[in-house]
């Protein structure tokens, strides 16, 4: 596969993927927070902050579909290096949050908050590949 082909795809893997967490997120708050690494209480006022992440991550998607749609790939690129600082940004706050709960975690809760860390970190990456494949073909 060349790398013009995979310019073309990543991209819009990476804002579907961004839609599909963002929706996640407003119609399942609780087992997306879990995900998250941050879990809330189905009765907590928590619950509005994560389906405003969700509502924050449909708007950026479509944001990102419409400059990947009208071929503004130069554009596109830049707005997946702000994308990537800001999956690093929650990357962070995931990580303080969960520092004082790891010491204390069973081994499965260690796997479990690894995973949230790992998926945040997987974020940094494919939006940091994106961009640049999108630089790169611009």
């Amino acid at each position: 596969m060349s790398v013009h082909v995979v310019a073309l795809v990543l991209p819009w893997i990476a804002t579907v993927f961004l839609a599909a967490v963002g929706i996640f997120a407003v119609t399942f708050p609780v087992p997306l927070s879990n995900a998250y690494g941050i879990p809330i209480e189905r009765n907590s006022a928590a619950l509005v902050y994560v389906r405003a992440t969700g509502m924050r991550d449909v708007a950026l998607a479509i944001f990102l579909a419409l400059a990947l749609l009208l071929h503004r790939n130069q554009f596109a690129a830049l707005f997946c290096y702000f994308l990537m600082a800001l999956a690093a940004f929650d990357l962070s706050v995931v990580s303080f949050a969960l520092r004082a709960r790891v010491a204390d975690a069973l081994l499965a809760e260690r796997r479990r908050l690894a995973m949230a860390v790992a998926a945040h970190t997987g974020g940094v990456i494919l939006f940091l590949i994106c961009a640049l494949l999108l630089n790169r073909s611009a």
